[in-house]
């Protein structure tokens, strides 16, 4: 399995999020390709809304050079990985402009089909509150991006870090990522997407195929419809 693992800070030894993220790499890469990118650094330029990617093409982001290799090693990849450390409540800013970047990938806009063969999972921790506000941030982009499955691990540390973590808060770790992994290899085998990926995936290609909205995300659309089937029912 190829994955892709974005992570918000170089923090490696004492992040709880890249410890749990290594620890499902461990069990699923196997013979696969590990893409691993950290934010900002990797993707420096901040989204300044000139609405390019809208109205134009997305090949006209002032970014764009930044984004191709991340976009690439994503569509090579069956598995998607985002490590969120919870800042302020929410997550981190750096996250939230890639995604913003990414907003015209979303289904009322020019979904890539492509994901509809992925899964996701959001890592999020924190010392207090903020896990669940900073995982739907996350998750909203992956359900309109139309990644067929999404699982969340959420991690409340306390303030420790990954090399000083208690004995009891590794064993929870240790369970809710073995669980995790069970469940993305259970559906691995035969991926089919969630119902609202189904619903948003195909209430929006019926709306572009008859051209009801933005002509230039229609037109994608209708280019595409040869090699892109709508998801499948289970």
């Amino acid at each position: 399995m190829n994955i892709t693992l974005v992570t918000c800070n170089r923090r490696k030894s004492k992040s709880v999020t890249y410890g749990v993220a290594r620890q499902l790499i461990g069990a699923l890469l196997e013979d696969g390709t590990l893409y691993e990118f950290c934010l900002p650094q990797d993707m420096p330029h901040v989204c300044t809304a000139c609405y390019a990617c809208f109205t134009d093409s997305e090949e006209k982001c002032p970014g764009r050079k930044y984004l191709e290799p991340i976009l690439a090693a994503m569509e090579n990849s069956q598995l998607l990985i985002f490590c969120v450390p919870v800042y302020a409540f929410h997550l981190p800013g750096q996250l939230k402009t890639f995604l913003e970047h990414l907003s015209y990938r979303w289904a009322v806009h020019r979904a890539d089909p492509t994901m509809l063969q992925k899964q996701a999972v959001i890592i999020t921790s924190a010392a207090g509150a903020g896990m669940r506000r900073a995982e739907q941030d996350v998750r909203d982009s992956m359900n309109y991006w139309c990644v067929a499955r999404t699982w969340g691990i959420q991690i409340a540390s306390w303030g420790h870090d990954w090399a000083d973590l208690p004995k009891h808060f590794q064993r929870k770790i240790d369970e809710k990522t073995k669980r995790t992994i069970h469940k993305i290899k259970a559906h691995q085998t035969h991926l089919t997407p969630c119902l609202k990926v189904r619903v948003l995936y195909s209430f929006y290609r019926f709306l572009h195929l008859r051209r009801k909205m933005v002509p230039i995300d229609d037109e994608y659309w209708i280019r595409m419809e040869a090699g892109a089937t709508a998801p499948t029912e289970t």
